[in-house]
């Protein structure tokens, strides 16, 4: 079995707080490798939070700022990682004027 390799990046990522969860990736098409697991986390998690379900990362927006995302695929053969940039813009607040 060989580890983890990374196949393709995950781009940089723009959102705004109020918006939810945003499906971000496929990890296992961004990861190539046999029995992969995943795991993901954000260098500011009162920025974003960040979580896998099964191979799809998801980040929720929780305040403005930028951020740092990982993501690390694992098997018994090693691991790999790849990260990605969030910046999470406020939302305009209720009428305001248009810049």
């Amino acid at each position: 079995m060989q580890g983890p390799t990374v196949e393709q990046s995950i781009s940089n990522q723009s959102v705004t707080s109020d918006q939810g969860a945003v499906d971000v990736a496929d990890l296992s098409n961004v990861f190539s490798g046999e029995n992969l697991s995943f795991q993901v986390s954000s260098s500011t998690s009162d920025v974003v939070s960040a979580s896998v379900d099964g191979s799809t990362l998801t980040i929720n927006p929780q305040n403005g700022g930028s951020t740092a995302v990982s993501a690390t695929a694992t098997n018994d053969a090693g691991s790999a990682e790849t990260s990605f940039d969030v910046e999470v813009t406020l939302p305009d607040a209720p009428g305001a004027p248009n810049p």
